[in-house]
C-alpha cells in the first residue's frame, strides 16, 4: 500500500453516504430510472481507490456528484469532513480547489480554441490564483507541464489541442487538474482513448506523482488489469450498487461476487500481459 500507509490512515479525505441517484427515463417525469442505490464508500489521503464496473454501472454519475456536476437525489458526500451540502457556496468553491477531475475523452475535455497555456493557467485564474500576475501562472504552467513529462515545455506551451497527440492531450489534462496542488483526483477512464504502452506510462505517471505530493485518486475503469496495477483497494460497482469491495489483489485473486467473477473472465486474457510489463519509461509521445 506505501505511500507511509496510506498517509497513517485517520479520517477519509473522501466520504459518501447513502447516494442515491435517479433520472427521468426517456424524458418521462413520471417514470424514474434508479442510477446510484445507497452507495457507500470513503477514500484515504494518498490512498487509489479504483471504481470498477461494465458500461452504464454508475461509475461516472458517481463521480459527476462528487465534483458537483450533478446533485444526488439523498445522501451525503463529505470532503475532509465537511458535508458539501452544508457549506455556503464560497466554502464550496474553496473545497473544490482540492478536488480535480480527469476526464475520459481528451479530444472533448480541453477546449480546442485555446493554447496549452491557457488551458493549464485556468483553474488559476477560476480560483483567482495569481489572476493578474501572467508572469507567475506561466511559471506554474511551465512547472505543471515538466510535471507531467511534458519537457521542454516551450515545446507544448503555445500549442493548440488538434497539434498534440492523444497521449499528450491525456497529459495536458493532467496538469490542469495538477496545477492547484489536489488533494484528490477523480480520474475518470483517463486511459480508454490511449493504446496499451500509453496507458501504462499514463497510470506510472500518475503513481509518481501520487508519490510525489500524497494525492489520493478515484480510479474510474472497466479496465482490472490497470487497476490491478495501480490500485490499492477495488469497489465493484453493479447496477448502481456496490456488491464487492477490498484490497486490490484480494478482490482481483479472490473474487467473491459473480459479478466480479465475470468481469475477471472477461478481462483474463489482458492480465498477464499488462501485470508482467515493466514500467516505461516516460516520453511525450
Amino acid at each position: 500500500m506505501s505511500v507511509d500507509v496510506i498517509s497513517s490512515q485517520g479520517e477519509p479525505i473522501l466520504q459518501l453516504k447513502e447516494i442515491r441517484k435517479s433520472f427521468d427515463r426517456h424524458g418521462a417525469r413520471l417514470e424514474r430510472s434508479m442510477v446510484l442505490k445507497d452507495v457507500e464508500c470513503f477514500i484515504h489521503r494518498a490512498e487509489v481507490v479504483g471504481l470498477i464496473g461494465g458500461s452504464g454501472t454508475g461509475k461516472s454519475t458517481l463521480a459527476r456528484l462528487i465534483m458537483g456536476l450533478e446533485r444526488q437525489d439523498c445522501g451525503s458526500i463529505l470532503f475532509e469532513g465537511r458535508d458539501l451540502e452544508q457549506v455556503t457556496a464560497r466554502e464550496r468553491q474553496a473545497m473544490r480547489r482540492f478536488m480535480q477531475m480527469v476526464f475520459q475523452d481528451p479530444y472533448d475535455s480541453l477546449a480546442q480554441g485555446l493554447t496549452v497555456e491557457e488551458i493549464v493557467a485556468e483553474p488559476l485564474i477560476i480560483h483567482r490564483i495569481h489572476r493578474y500576475d501572467r508572469k507567475k501562472r506561466r511559471e506554474l504552467v511551465e512547472d505543471a507541464l515538466a510535471e507531467v513529462a511534458l519537457a521542454p515545455s516551450s515545446l507544448f506551451i503555445n500549442r493548440y489541442p488538434h497539434e498534440l497527440s492523444g497521449g499528450q492531450r491525456q497529459r495536458v489534462a493532467l496538469a490542469r487538474a495538477l496545477i492547484l496542488r489536489p488533494r484528490l483526483i477523480i480520474a475518470d477512464e483517463p486511459t480508454s482513448m490511449l493504446d496499451v504502452s500509453l496507458r501504462l506510462e499514463l497510470i506510472d505517471l500518475m503513481k509518481r506523482l501520487r508519490e510525489r505530493h500524497g494525492i489520493a485518486y478515484l480510479y474510474i475503469t472497466h479496465d482490472l488489469a490497470l487497476a490491478h496495477r495501480f490500485c490499492d483497494r477495488l469497489l465493484v460497482l453493479s447496477e448502481g450498487r456496490i456488491v464487492e469491495q477490498g484490497l486490490a489483489n484480494e478482490v482481483i485473486e479472490r473474487p467473491r461476487h459473480p459479478y466480479t467473477r465475470a468481469l475477471m473472465q472477461a478481462a483474463m486474457r489482458f492480465m498477464p500481459a499488462i501485470q508482467s510489463s515493466n514500467p516505461v519509461e516516460l516520453t511525450a509521445k
